[in-house]
C-alpha cells in the first residue's frame, strides 16, 4: 500500500476525516500520476501539468545534450528515438487542444537543437521530406499531434460496432450517430458534442 494514492473526489470533510483516520494511506489534493499521466483536480491544469511539465524536462535534456558533440545526423537521430515518443505518448493519452503556437514553439526547439542553434542548412520543407524523398526525415510534431488525434475516428468509422468508450461519445450525438457527425456541416452537429472534449478536438482537426 506504500504506492497507493487518495485522491478525493466529491467527498465532504467529515467523510474525509473518517477515512483518513482508518486508513494510513498518502493523501494528494491537487493531481495524481495514472500510467505516466498527470491527472489534476481541474480538468483547465491538464495541458500545464502534462505537456509544460514534459517539455520543461525535454529542454533541460537539450542543454544537456549540447555539452556533447554531436552531429546534425546524430542529433536527428536523438530527436527521434529520446523526444518523440515522450510527445507522441501525451499525444495519444491526452487528446485535447494543442494550438499551433504551441506545437510551433516545440518544433523550432527542436529544430534549434538540431542545428545546433545556428542557421538551419535547409529549408524545413527539406527538412520534414522523407528521406526516400530527398529529405532528413525529421519528426514534424503537428503531423503526429493531428494523427494521433485521428486515430480514434478511423476505428470509429471502421468498425461495425462501437467500443465501450465510443458507445460514451456517441450518446451524445443524438439524434445522430457518432459516425454520422464527422460528415455534417459543422453548424448542423449537436451543440452537446463540446461538452465531450476529445470529440470535439477530433472534430476541429477533421474539419
Amino acid at each position: 500500500m506504500t504506492k497507493s494514492e487518495l485522491y478525493p473526489v466529491c467527498i465532504d470533510q467529515s467523510s474525509k476525516a473518517t477515512i483518513q483516520s482508518v486508513f494510513n494511506l498518502k493523501w494528494v489534493s491537487n493531481s495524481f500520476r495514472y500510467l505516466g499521466v498527470v491527472i489534476p483536480l481541474l480538468f483547465s491544469n491538464l495541458f500545464a501539468d502534462n505537456f509544460l511539465q514534459m517539455v520543461q524536462q525535454i529542454q533541460k535534456q537539450l542543454k544537456d545534450w549540447e555539452m556533447l558533440k554531436f552531429s546534425w545526423p546524430d542529433r536527428i537521430s536523438l530527436v527521434k528515438s529520446m523526444i518523440l515518443p515522450r510527445f507522441l505518448f501525451l499525444f495519444r493519452m491526452l487528446p485535447i487542444h494543442i494550438s499551433d503556437a504551441w506545437l510551433g514553439k516545440w518544433q523550432s526547439m527542436l529544430n534549434n537543437f538540431i542545428w545546433s542553434y545556428k542557421k538551419p542548412s535547409f529549408r524545413a520543407n527539406i527538412l520534414y521530406r522523407s528521406t526516400q524523398s530527398g529529405g532528413l526525415n525529421v519528426p514534424n510534431l503537428r503531423f503526429y499531434y493531428v494523427a494521433a488525434n485521428l486515430t480514434p475516428v478511423l476505428h470509429i468509422l471502421a468498425l461495425h460496432h462501437l467500443e465501450d468508450w465510443a458507445l460514451i461519445e456517441d450518446s451524445y450525438c443524438s439524434p445522430f450517430s457518432l459516425t454520422d457527425v464527422f460528415w455534417q456541416h459543422k453548424k448542423d452537429r449537436p451543440s452537446c458534442i463540446s461538452e465531450i472534449t476529445t470529440l470535439s478536438n477530433a472534430l476541429t482537426i477533421w474539419d
